[in-house]
C-alpha cells in the first residue's frame, strides 16, 4: 500500500536536492550526446514523480545518472543511451519487484559500491580536464566557482541558493553553449 502523500517545504527542498548532481549530467548527455533538453527532463520528472508517489517521498534516480556519466565519458552514443536507460529501467523494476534488490544489496560489500563510484569519477574527472584545457578561462572560473559552493556550503547556504549560483554562472558564461541546448 502506498503511503499517504504529502506537500510541505521540505518535501519541496528534498526533491531539489538532487539537482546539484543530476542537472551536470543532463547538461552533458545534451550537449555530448545530442540529446533534446525537453524529453530528458520530461522524462527526469516523470521517474521522480513516479518514485516520490510510491515511496511518499522524493527518490533520486541513480541509474539515470550512470548511464549520464558513460554519456559524458564518451562510452555511449545517444541511441546505446536510450537503449541502457530502457534496459536498466526494465532490470530495476523486475529486480525490485521480484524483492531481489534487497537480497543483492545486503550481500553487496561497501568497497565494491564504493570502488565503482570512484571509478565512475575518475573518468569524468579526465573528461572533465579535457574540456577545460579547451576553454582554460571559464575552466578556472568554474573551478573557483565550485571553490565558494564548497565554502559556502559548509556555512549554511541552502542548495537552492547555490543552485541558483550556478545557473546565473551558466547564463553568463555559456549563454552561446544554452541557446544551442534548447533548439
Amino acid at each position: 500500500m502506498l503511503p499517504k502523500f504529502r506537500f510541505s517545504v521540505e518535501e519541496l527542498s528534498g526533491s531539489l536536492a538532487d539537482m546539484g548532481s543530476m542537472v551536470p549530467f543532463i547538461i552533458g548527455a545534451v550537449l555530448i550526446a545530442d540529446f533534446k533538453l525537453a524529453p530528458v527532463l520530461l522524462m527526469f520528472a516523470a521517474a521522480h514523480i513516479a518514485t516520490g508517489l510510491y515511496y511518499g517521498i522524493p527518490m533520486s534516480v541513480q541509474p539515470m545518472k550512470v548511464i549520464g556519466a558513460l554519456v559524458i565519458a564518451g562510452g555511449l552514443t545517444h541511441g546505446q543511451a536510450v537503449g541502457a536507460g530502457l534496459v536498466v529501467g526494465v532490470f530495476f523494476l523486475l529486480m525490485a519487484v521480484s524483492g531481489t534488490i534487497s537480497r543483492i544489496a545486503n550481500m553487496l560489500p561497501k568497497s565494491i559500491i564504493r570502488g565503482t563510484q570512484l571509478g565512475m569519477a575518475l573518468i569524468i574527472a579526465v573528461k572533465a580536464v579535457d574540456i577545460i584545457s579547451q576553454y582554460p578561462v571559464s575552466g578556472v572560473l568554474g573551478i573557483l566557482l565550485i571553490i565558494g559552493f564548497f565554502i559556502a556550503g559548509r556555512q549554511g547556504f541552502s542548495s537552492i541558493t547555490l543552485l541558483g549560483l550556478g545557473f546565473i554562472y551558466t547564463i553568463l558564461f555559456f549563454k552561446f553553449q544554452i541557446i544551442g541546448i534548447f533548439s
